[in-house]
């Protein structure tokens, strides 16, 4: 038996993670705004929705945290939501606000990875993770 090591410690490579780059950093410090500004427009098209139907929120939202169901481009340009199980579809109750719903910036096609759930108290919350997935951005209102 011969053992080679190449570099740093004898700990397994799970043990060790990649330092991040500066330039990395700073990706993820945009997309981290991105998101901030995607889950306030999710919150102020709920609120407008609010607004018009007399207080009412739109249907589907729970006090379980929920994906919201993404939307995709048509070839006319327009976006059409792409339901999905376990996913909340609120782009017909917000397509009066907003051309398509907003999604994370590393979200595949179709999919927003952004939360919405009602407190009990009636407070709507809408969420998403980090890009270092060690926290959540939460707007309540």
């Amino acid at each position: 038996f011969i053992a080679v090591q190449l570099g740093g410690s004898w700990g397994s490579q799970a043990d060790s993670q990649p330092v991040p780059t500066k330039s990395e950093l700073a990706l993820g410090a945009a997309r981290d705004a991105q998101r901030r500004a995607d889950v306030s427009t999710i919150l102020n098209a709920t609120h407008q929705y609010a607004i018009d139907h007399d207080g009412a929120f739109p249907q589907g939202i729970t006090e379980t945290p929920t994906e919201i169901c993404g939307t995709i481009q048509e070839a006319d340009g327009s976006y059409t939501a792409v339901p999905m199980e376990d996913c909340v579809d609120l782009f017909p109750f917000f397509k009066d606000f907003l051309m398509r719903m907003p999604s994370d910036p590393q979200a595949p096609q179709g999919r927003t990875w952004y939360r919405i759930s009602r407190t009990a108290d009636g407070k709507i919350n809408a969420m998403a993770d980090t890009h270092d997935g060690a926290a959540s951005i939460a707007v309540t209102r």
